[in-house]
């Protein structure tokens, strides 16, 4: 993992292959890949991002991740990444699980662009995790009236929140 502030030549370094190296795998990248390593609570001096790069060997997580949810997500609904990768001391900062899917680099949480589109981003996803749920083993969390939520691959099928109360209405 590569941490630091962005501007640093190694983090600027790492980006650079985590982006292309998801660009490789997606042919595109539906959200900005810079939204997926960014800390935004991290504690730096005003007007500093701190990033943190995951390890290569769990960028294809991400790349799963992002073809099989949220890829198709953006084409129904234009969303946005409110969280990405978390290393374990900003998993535990921020009051994150403490086997939060964030720290192996396959969760993203997302909030749709437009609080308008709450409604299509929570039934797209109850109709995703109904429908492809067990193969993908989906972890899918939906919060408060679909403002936000998590969405993860490759571990196993779950759901919590609000999730079975918009999963009822598939």
């Amino acid at each position: 993992m590569v941490e630091g502030l962005r501007g640093d030549p190694e983090v600027e370094a790492a980006y650079i292959q985590l982006r292309d190296s998801l660009v490789s795998m997606l042919g595109s990248v539906p959200v900005p890949v810079e939204d997926l390593v960014v800390l935004p609570k991290a504690a730096v001096a005003p007007g500093e991002t701190y990033v943190a790069i995951p390890p290569p060997e769990l960028w294809e997580r991400m790349a799963a991740t992002l073809a099989h949810v949220v890829r198709p997500l953006s084409h129904a609904v234009p969303v946005e990444v409110a969280s990405g990768y978390r290393p374990p001391w900003y998993n535990e900062q921020v009051g994150g699980a403490p086997a939060s899917r964030h720290q192996w680099f396959d969760a993203v949480d997302l909030r749709p662009r437009d609080d308008g589109d709450r409604e299509a981003f929570g039934m797209f996803l109850a109709n995703l995790y109904a429908t492809r749920g067990d193969a993908l083993r989906m972890g899918l969390g939906i919060y408060g009236n679909a403002a936000r939520a998590h969405v993860d691959v490759s571990w196993k099928k779950r759901a919590w929140e609000n999730a079975p109360d918009w999963l009822a209405k598939v």
